[in-house]
């Protein structure tokens, strides 16, 4: 199982609590960047993230397990909005916490390749719906940033993955890395993923270049543009465009 590996390898990082984490890093802005890794990639950078990053630990817990149900409207404006890279787009979801944590999150871009993410509370068992309050605040927020309308949405996408999350020791350098591993999409009855061995890492930073990216970049991971509502539906839903993703999603996903 990647996550068991990934988890193993980075035993050797000093522990970090959740308040502690998002005192040193929240960024609710930042800069997103990914990269879709292997874990022979992953092994050469494994030791000196561990010595240069603190990792999340709650309990005897340092993988996660995280449920995200998207929603988008009948016309999927999410997707294509994001697939035809426009400025000013931005996704919604409910998103389960295995510590009993259920927010339904919306994230925007800002018009500078930038992330402005906003979350509400709401019970565990609104997982999967959309919200009692969640129009009002999906309204709210677009209104404040873009000045537009909320459209009605629904669920679209079930995606589970296990999260380990690092920040960076440097507060000069205030970055956090999620390692996303053992990710699943699933509609209906089908089910599609990443293949076995593969992570999915992102970094989080003000600017883009946190520590964690010169090491990624000098292992030969190279940044990639795509997200994971995407890649599952444009995975589970052949009739959907594939581009601007078609080579990634050949050659790092499957279906199950």
């Amino acid at each position: 199982m990647t996550t068991g590996h990934v988890v193993a390898r980075l035993a050797a990082a000093e522990p970090i609590g959740l308040s502690e984490l998002d005192e040193a890093a929240a960024l609710q802005q930042r800069v997103d960047t990914k990269y879709l890794i292997g874990l022979e990639e992953f092994d050469r950078i494994a030791d000196k993230l561990a010595a240069t990053h603190r990792r999340l630990v709650i309990g005897d817990r340092r993988a996660f397990d995280y449920r995200s149900s998207y929603l988008d409207t009948p016309g999927l404006t999410c997707f294509h909005d994001h697939r035809q890279g426009r400025r000013l787009r931005f996704k919604a979801r409910t998103r389960s916490y295995d510590r009993g944590l259920c927010r339904f999150e919306v994230k925007l871009k800002d018009g500078r390749g930038g992330t402005d993410k906003h979350a509400l509370r709401v019970g565990p068992a609104d997982f999967g719906t959309v919200p009692g309050g969640a129009t009002g605040f999906l309204t709210y927020v677009l209104a404040d940033r873009y000045g537009i309308a909320a459209p009605a949405v629904t669920p679209r996408l079930l995606v589970r993955h296990f999260r380990q999350t690092l920040v960076a020791k440097s507060a000069a350098s205030p970055c956090r890395v999620t390692l996303d591993t053992d990710l699943t999409f699933t509609t209906g009855s089908v089910t599609a993923g990443l293949r076995t061995g593969l992570l999915l890492v992102e970094t989080k930073s003000a600017r883009g270049r946190g520590p964690a990216d010169e090491l990624l970049r000098r292992a030969g991971a190279r940044p990639v543009s795509i997200s994971k509502y995407c890649a599952g539906m444009a995975l589970l839903h052949p009739g959907l465009p594939e581009q601007p993703w078609r080579n990634l999603l050949r050659r790092y996903f499957e279906l199950s």
